[in-house]
């Protein structure tokens, strides 16, 4: 668990962050025994949560919840893994992610090659809840991701990307399909916090980090 203050005076707003592993850590020496992309340490998961807490009456409410992935595709080249086959065996939308940024031969694509390095973050799902939209705190968590990613999290990143598919939280988590005006905004959101549209079927945002992360030695 981790948290960012972000301002402060008759309540708190923080981020909390909840980091787990989605496959197994393995021994380096014993890498080239394994048979199952399962085994390889490469995607994480992540549950971003803005919280609004007042500490006084001993309250806190979530403001809204990011869900996100970390591909480590770094780790991936090092040991000569193809990232066709492991995109291959994601889910629709982050299989796209393979399909933007690499060629078939697992190089990135020219027009993506000026981030310093090729591991990316993935906003799988931002939701704000509905008492809280229409208040800019969607716009403050876009803001704050390059941040939370590279100097709380500590995760080097060339990319972060994410795919506008507009939901509503319910017990079908339903997709809100051509809606226009809703997607019109979306895009401006986007747009506004950093993010490059790129013109293709996915729909995708990215936003491309061209400097390293700093060490604590060389800050």
């Amino acid at each position: 668990m981790n948290g960012m203050d972000l301002e402060d005076e008759d309540m708190l707003l923080e981020f909390r962050i909840e980091h787990k592993y989605n496959c197994p850590i393995i021994d380096e020496k014993n890498i080239i025994e394994f048979d199952n992309v399962d085994n390889l340490l490469f995607k994480y998961s992540y549950k971003i949560e803005l919280i609004q807490n007042y500490f006084e009456i001993g309250i806190e409410k979530t403001i809204a919840t990011v869900e996100c992935y970390f591909f480590d595709t770094e780790y991936a080249y090092k040991f000569d893994f193809k990232l066709f086959d492991f995109f291959e065996e994601e889910r629709g939308d982050t299989k796209g992610i393979y399909n933007i940024l690499f060629d078939r031969t697992d190089f990135v694509k020219k027009e993506y090659e000026d981030s310093y390095c090729y591991n990316i973050f993935y906003i799988d799902k931002l939701y704000v809840h509905k008492e809280y939209r229409g208040k800019g705190y969607a716009k403050m968590l876009l803001n704050q991701i390059e941040e939370i990613v590279r100097y709380i999290l500590k995760l080097n990143v060339g990319y972060i990307l994410l795919c506008a598919l507009p939901y509503e939280k319910d017990n079908s988590s339903e997709l809100r399909e051509n809606d226009k005006k809703l997607d019109e905004r979306l895009t401006s959101l986007y747009l506004d916090t950093g993010f490059q549209k790129i013109e293709n079927k996915y729909n995708y945002f990215l936003k491309r980090i061209s400097d390293p992360l700093l060490t604590d030695n060389e800050n």
